[in-house]
């Protein structure tokens, strides 16, 4: 079963530029969907984020997620009840 993540987008607010949050919606079967976004620790607007991939990079079994915005990017990894484990944001000096 697939999982669906919504990057958040975001908004110029003159010389800013300001994201909201991001949506993570687990797949219950039968074309059932929950909202997990706080519980995965992604319902907080860190950055414009447009973008994302999903991966085992920590290889423990379980799918990591790299979201991607206006020059920064945030990796969450997952452990065994699906939510985010750790994560961490780094910014860049251009675009990613």
């Amino acid at each position: 079963m697939l999982d669906i993540f919504v990057p958040g987008g975001g908004y110029f607010e003159e010389d800013k530029i300001l994201g909201q949050p991001c949506k993570l919606f687990k797949n219950l079967g039968g074309f059932k969907f929950k909202d997990v976004t706080r519980e995965a620790g992604l319902d907080q607007p860190l950055f414009y984020s447009h973008g994302c991939a999903v991966a085992d990079y920590d290889r423990d079994g379980w799918p990591d997620l790299l979201v991607t915005g206006f020059g920064r990017w945030r990796c969450s990894t997952t452990n065994q009840t699906a939510t985010a484990a750790a994560t961490s944001s780094k910014s860049r000096g251009g675009p990613v």
